[in-house]
């Protein structure tokens, strides 16, 4: 399969824009870079902006486009992206692939050369925190005091005496389930874009973003139903945060089981739960116990199980049950 490259032209004044000098020989750069590479040009995004800021909505878009269609950002050059360090070395940290035509091993090689002035840094001040700690423990072996500047309390030991002994097998689920969250945001724009250009059915919302090589979180091609998908929960949300501004109003999330679609499944919710506990937080999420209406929707087991493996267990204590005292203003 031909590489996939996204690419990204800057004029750096008004001027340079207008009259098109510099953009048609970037432009002539990009594209027969793809063409000697055998790749392929499947988004060009252009703006005029200097290159010491960093908040450019064209570059944005291009790097969106990049991380829904697993493509390589594509430059003429590489002060086109910026002169800043810190920004060039951001790319990396979001996961964006990027060539400069005039320097095409910049990405790995430039990058990885700031990344590791970075970790030198970082290594630096590892190293001070731990000289530091170490005098501070032989002040207290000597029974001398020593007072923490950042409390003014008294330091009396390092460390947690019992170790990290706490294990959060939930975290991984929790990340996951962030980073679907995360694309479904990403891709909500482009589907807005494409209805604004006349896409109304979902057929051709699919079509045309499998035409934009966008992929769905799993990497596969879209279909109506997973546009769907991602359009009902924006429009749930957007529906439900005018309440969750009202800082007196609760969520009970026990009876979101009830208010599905008629053949939907408990494993459909965890999206929403995570939408809930975003807007209202984990300290206005209520469990109650919605039995036995809830069975006459589906199982009341499985859904609590359900629940429970969508909520992190950080705020199990709060939503399945703290919060519902206290709310219900109960004693015990």
């Amino acid at each position: 399969m031909a590489t996939q490259f996204v690419a990204y032209h800057r004029v750096s004044t008004a001027k340079q824009g207008a009259s098109g000098l510099g953009l048609a020989a970037q432009r002539q750069a990009v594209r027969d870079h793809v063409t000697s590479h055998g790749g392929e040009l499947i988004g060009e995004f252009e703006e005029v902006e200097s290159g010491k800021r960093s908040d450019r909505p064209a570059l944005a878009q291009a790097m969106e486009r990049c991380r829904l269609t697993g493509s390589t950002l594509l430059i003429a050059k590489l002060d086109r992206l910026s002169r800043n360090v810190h920004f060039l070395s951001g790319l990396m940290e979001q996961g964006v692939d990027f060539i400069a035509c005039d320097m095409p091993t910049a990405n790995r090689l430039t990058v990885h050369i700031m990344a590791a002035v970075a970790q030198q840094e970082r290594e630096a001040i590892s190293a001070r925190t731990t000289a530091a700690l170490g005098s501070i423990r032989a002040k207290l072996a000597a029974g001398e005091a020593h007072v923490s500047r950042r409390s003014g309390r008294a330091v009396t030991r390092l460390g947690n005496p019992q170790g990290l002994t706490v294990r959060r097998p939930d975290l991984g689920t929790a990340a996951k389930r962030e980073k679907a969250d995360a694309f479904a945001s990403g891709v909500l724009p482009t589907i807005r874009g494409l209805q604004a250009d006349g896409a109304v059915s979902l057929a051709a919302i699919a079509s045309g973003l499998n035409a934009l090589r966008v992929r769905t979180a799993r990497g596969n091609g879209w279909t109506p139903m997973a546009v769907k998908r991602v359009i009902d929960r924006a429009a749930w949300r957007e529906a439900i945060a005018p309440l969750a501004d009202r800082p007196n109003v609760c969520c009970k999330l026990s009876g979101l089981m009830t208010e599905l679609a008629p053949n939907g499944t408990a494993a459909d919710l965890p999206p929403y739960i995570a939408d809930l506990l975003t807007l209202f937080g984990p300290e206005r999420i209520v469990w109650g116990s919605d039995w036995p209406v809830l069975n006459l929707r589906g199982d009341y087991a499985a859904w609590l199980r359900c629940a429970r493996a969508a909520v992190p267990a950080a705020h199990h204590a709060a939503v399945f049950g703290g919060n519902a005292r206290r709310f219900y203003g109960l004693t015990s």
